[in-house]
């Protein structure tokens, strides 16, 4: 891993070190930056100015809401971080961590909350065509973050939410894990080559299984369209219960049980998509869930819809089904009303971003753990980076207010004697976090976007 001052000093020289197409070579664009000479001959700062910041991973887009079942019942929980659960808040500051990742996506700022904002999905996400083929799609078992990752196979799969995780087990794409915890311990094993300590590992499972569906007033608690539904997403309610010679005398509804939260639990090699990101010819699939996918496109394993829409004239030339024009506009209208929220995507003001980056260091100031030398420096800095890249796309007098106090923090953690827990070290950075939290309230919010209630994270 690169050093915590270096990592500081490439946020320090972003805005003037190296343009961003430096490592643009000819007949090189489809290499990652570290295989690049031009990026090689770089110092480990310059590495950092060039990439944590860029437009690959950017958070400066409005971002889905995160659904946390502590939020439902306290939305303002992470304005007071040492109520909050040690184990859950331990496990949000390692999904948004960027190091346990390993070296190379730490370079570009890259968390699991970089592809899943808010526990949703990423839709514009874009790697490079060495692992992209379309937007909103990844193929993490290629070379790209490491070449022990790559399987030889170019499968680019669409990002899944991982709303509701805890309820539409089991799990990855094949339905071969039985546990979230196993799951998730395969993804940064094998996807990205690292390990992660068991009771990390636990933590990430805990906060990830936190995550829930966003409400939708056009379902009742059976899955069952309500009267705010429209007359014609109550039509393709019927459509989708009906059965079907094609599919063997089932419906839709046979494996998107409405009232499992419109997924049967189990694996088929029955397929919609145009067949491409294939692993091997009998690849199976589990029922995805089909709640908030408003937020999810494009659909199906390999993004080969780009909207709902799509994805039932795809369903309906797949499998001959004969819809007609109607019904596939009504089919298409209960799929919209299924996968609808009622809370939008928003843009977080400055506060909510502070609140929710400062609220990490309770777990050096205040929990079980504070004087875990290797989650005092993961946390300092996650911290670091976050608050940057918040006073990075700050704007006039809110990115005035914070600028020096963030500036002060990162020097702070520069030095190398504060990269250890000690009862002093405890006490300066407690000092600056009422600091940073003093110049974020007291930052203008219209440069931001609008302040709300905290349900909004990122």
């Amino acid at each position: 891993m690169i050093s915590g001052p270096l990592r500081w000093l490439g946020a320090v020289l972003l805005a003037s070190t190296v343009a961003p197409g430096v490592c643009a070579a000819a007949g090189m664009e489809n290499l990652p930056p570290w295989e690049q000479p031009a990026f090689q001959k770089l110092s480990p700062a310059q590495q950092r100015a060039q990439l944590e910041f860029s437009d690959r991973f950017d958070h400066r887009k409005a971002r889905p809401v995160r659904q946390l079942r502590i939020l439902e019942a306290n939305p303002a929980a992470y304005q007071n971080p040492d109520r909050l659960p040690p184990t859950l808040l331990l496990g949000d500051l390692l999904f948004h961590s960027p190091q346990i990742l390993g070296d190379h996506p730490a370079l570009y700022g890259m968390s699991c909350a970089s592809c899943h904002p808010g526990g949703s999905t990423t839709p514009d996400v874009d790697v490079g065509a060495q692992c992209t083929d379309r937007p909103g799609n990844v193929d993490l078992r290629a070379d790209f973050f490491t070449p022990l990752a790559d399987d030889g196979v170019y499968a680019p799969r669409n990002v899944p939410s991982l709303r509701g995780l805890r309820y539409t087990g089991p799990y990855d794409r094949d339905g071969s894990k039985a546990s979230m915890r196993e799951a998730i311990a395969a993804v940064i094993s094998t996807e990205f080559q690292q390990q992660l300590r068991p009771d990390w590992l636990d933590a990430l499972t805990a906060y990830i299984g936190e995550f829930d569906f966003v409400p939708n007033k056009q379902l009742d608690g059976l899955g069952r369209l309500t009267a705010a539904a429209s007359p014609a997403a109550h039509q393709g309610e019927k459509l989708f219960a009906e059965a079907r010679p094609q599919f063997a005398g089932m419906s839709c509804a046979t494996c998107h049980v409405q009232s499992s939260f419109f997924t049967d639990h189990r694996t088929h090699s029955f397929r919609h998509a145009a067949g491409r990101a294939v692993s091997v010819p009998e690849e199976a699939f589990k029922t995805p869930t089909l709640l908030d996918t408003v937020e999810s496109a494009p659909y199906f394993f390999d993004g080969s819809a780009p909207t709902l829409a799509a994805a039932v004239a795809q369903i309906d030339a797949q499998h001959h089904l004969g819809l007609s024009a109607p019904e596939k506009a009504q089919l298409t209208a209960y799929l919209e009303a299924v996968g609808a929220e009622d809370v939008p995507a928003r843009v977080a003001s400055l506060r909510e971003r502070f609140d929710d980056s400062l609220a990490y260091l309770s777990l050096l100031l205040k929990s079980p753990s504070q004087n875990d030398p290797q989650l005092w420096s993961l946390c300092l800095e996650t911290v670091r980076h976050d608050l940057r890249a918040a006073t990075l796309q700050a704007r006039g007098t809110a990115r005035t207010a914070v600028e020096g106090p963030v500036a002060a923090y990162e020097g702070w953690v520069a030095m190398a004697d504060h990269q250890k827990p000690s009862a002093a070290n405890r006490a300066a950075l407690g000092k600056l976090r009422e600091q940073l939290l003093a110049a974020a309230r007291s930052a203008s919010e219209e440069a931001v976007g609008p302040a709300s209630a905290h349900a909004d994270r990122r």
